[in-house]
């Protein structure tokens, strides 16, 4: 019975939906494993490496010994998975870079790129399909936070910074989803930061105050939606975990946090 185990279960933004085939697509400790929700049947995929490189992370059974805290995004118009980002790797800079996962042919590949983003942690992806563009914001650099926002676009293959006049804080662990009834544009929710604390037993990591950001591909500007901050219920972030989210047919969002 193959299922992931507890001990694979920090994965953050590890998997993807792929619409070409409706089924979910997870790297758990260098294992690439597919979920097909009609069959109710996990699978191990065992993929082809890539000729040169081999593979984005060697299977592992524990995730502290293999790539963490990357994440991947379905581009259906390639019909790939497109992973980005992470550590946990032995490279020249300790990121993975950016790779290609064919669902036909089963196989990695690494694309190499000259430009891309910056190495990072725990930086969601999210694919609008008017624009055929996968959006990039912030992330973890372990010794930092970021905000800057970049797209792949999936026809080409290329990264390239967007560079916006303002947008949301620095911030890795929030979620970015396209929007359904908004073609064209991405929703940005929660997330964290680093705090400077020195109580006794401090945590590294703080929630951010909640919003919603959105964000317009074609017009690369960022717009706050709405910042919470007086009503009774607010979400929470969880400070040291990446957090979950989805969007229905109806733009109604479900957040899943601390």
């Amino acid at each position: 019975a193959v299922r992931p185990s507890p001990r694979h279960m920090l994965l953050h933004y590890q998997y993807a939906l792929a619409p070409w085939d409706d089924c979910l697509y997870m790297l758990a400790t260098g294992h690439l494993l597919r979920f097909d929700p009609a069959a109710r049947v996990w699978q191990e995929l065992e993929p082809n490496p890539d000729p040169k490189h081999g593979l984005p992370a060697l299977p592992a059974q524990h995730h502290q010994t293999t790539l963490n805290w990357s994440a991947l995004a379905a581009d259906p118009i390639s019909q790939e998975i497109v992973l980005f980002g992470g550590c946990g790797v032995t490279t020249d800079n300790g990121s993975p870079g950016t790779w290609v996962y064919s669902t036909a042919a089963n196989q990695w590949r690494k694309l190499e790129l000259k430009t891309e983003p910056s190495p990072r942690a725990l930086s969601p992806m999210a694919f609008d399909k008017a624009t055929g563009k996968i959006v990039l914001f912030g992330g973890d650099l372990l010794d930092r936070v970021v905000g800057d926002t970049w797209a792949y676009d999936c026809k080409t293959r290329v990264w390239a910074e967007q560079k916006p006049a303002i947008g949301p804080a620095p911030r890795f662990g929030h979620v970015l989803l396209p929007i359904p009834q908004l073609p064209g544009k991405v929703l940005l929710a929660g997330g964290n930061t680093l705090t400077s604390s020195t109580a006794y037993q401090a945590s590294l990591y703080q929630p951010l105050p909640f919003e919603l950001w959105v964000y317009d591909i074609a017009e690369n500007r960022w717009d706050l939606l709405k910042r919470f901050e007086k009503e009774a219920l607010v979400p929470k972030s969880t400070p040291n975990n990446s957090n979950l989210a989805a969007i229905d047919d109806a733009d109604h969002l479900l957040f899943v946090g601390a």
